[in-house]
C-alpha cells in the first residue's frame, strides 16, 4: 500500500506508523501535494489543510481536486483519505463529503486527531 503525506510541518515518521506501508511520499507544500494527487500512485492520502501557502491554498482545495479526479475517472487507485488537520472548519467541510465518496467511489475518508504536545 502506498501513502501520500501533505503537510508543511508534520513529519510522517513522527505522526504514524510508516512501517504499515509499501512507500510514504511526503509533499510539503500545496502546490506539490496538488500535483502529485493526479498520478494515481496511492490508496491512501493523509492530508493537513493549512499548508501556509501564499496565495492561502489549502488542503481542502487539494481535496476538492481529488474529488473532481475521482468524478472524472482520473485516479482508480485511491481507497483512503485521513484527514488530520487542526481546523475545525476545514475538517468539518471535508468530512462533509464522506458519505457521497464512499458510496460513489469506494474511497473512506476519516479523521486522525493528534495529541497536543
Amino acid at each position: 500500500m502506498n501513502m501520500l503525506w501533505i503537510d508543511d510541518l508534520r513529519n510522517p515518521n513522527d505522526f504514524i506508523n510508516t512501517a504499515m506501508y509499501s512507500s510514504v511520499t511526503w509533499m510539503d507544500t500545496f502546490e506539490k501535494g496538488h500535483t502529485e494527487v493526479e498520478y494515481d500512485l496511492y490508496d491512501v492520502i493523509h492530508l493537513d489543510n493549512d499548508l501556509s501557502d501564499e496565495n492561502d491554498r489549502q488542503g481542502k482545495h487539494i481535496f476538492d481536486y481529488i474529488e473532481e479526479l475521482l468524478y472524472f475517472g482520473k485516479i482508480k487507485r485511491l481507497k483512503k483519505i485521513v484527514i488530520h488537520s487542526d481546523n475545525s472548519s476545514a475538517v468539518r467541510y471535508m468530512m462533509g463529503a464522506k458519505a457521497i465518496l464512499n458510496d460513489k467511489y469506494g474511497v473512506e475518508v476519516s479523521q486522525m486527531i493528534f495529541k497536543s504536545r
